[in-house]
């Protein structure tokens, strides 16, 4: 398929940011819209979750701030990563997806019995990450924070999604914190 011309231009920014990519190799995967608010500062590790069900983890070093209330986006591939054209954002997006289904919360499964992506809420009260702070997820699940990251924001019954880093290790992203932070299940 022939992308539009705005779209071939994104294309050509992709690839300069890839590198040996070439333009051609870029392609319409869907057109959707941000899930919920993306206010303070997006940067590698920031997740968005579209309404079509799927989840981007920014790939590529940008520090954004964005004020948008369920934002317009465009999503090309190239087979491998995936380029999000954000409204109110000033240039295309690199990203992998988290999920490898469209539709449905965590399918995908990673080795053992661990989803490659968990999406529940926090049980209870979340003030934020100390270094060593423990996530208990409202479906049983124990988390233990796993690097030292330190942000203060309190939540109640927050939202948070847990996925595999291509690392082989686990992030977790809570709703109102900017990045995600590395994680290990204790339970």
């Amino acid at each position: 398929m022939k992308l539009p011309l705005r779209l071939t231009a994104v294309a050509l920014l992709l690839s300069a940011s890839q590198g040996s990519q070439a333009q051609s190799d870029w392609r319409l995967f869907e057109e959707t819209t941000i899930s919920g608010t993306i206010s303070g500062v997006v940067q590698m590790g920031y997740v968005f979750r579209t309404t079509s069900g799927n989840l981007y983890e920014v790939a590529e070093p940008i520090v954004e701030v964005v004020v948008e209330v369920m934002p317009r986006a465009t999503v090309l591939t190239n087979g491998e990563m995936y380029g999000l054209i954000v409204e109110g954002f000033d240039d295309p997006i690199l990203c992998r997806k988290l999920n490898e289904t469209s539709r449905g919360r965590g399918a995908a499964t990673a080795s053992g019995d661990t989803p490659a992506v968990i999406e529940s809420r926090l049980a209870g009260a979340f003030e934020g990450f100390d270094g060593d702070t423990i996530l208990r997820l409202a479906n049983g699940q124990i988390w233990e924070q796993s690097e030292y990251y330190y942000h203060y924001h309190y939540a109640y019954a927050a939202e948070v999604i847990i996925y595999r880093s291509d690392s082989g290790g686990y992030r977790a992203r809570v709703e109102g914190v900017d990045r995600a932070v590395g994680v290990r299940r204790l339970r």
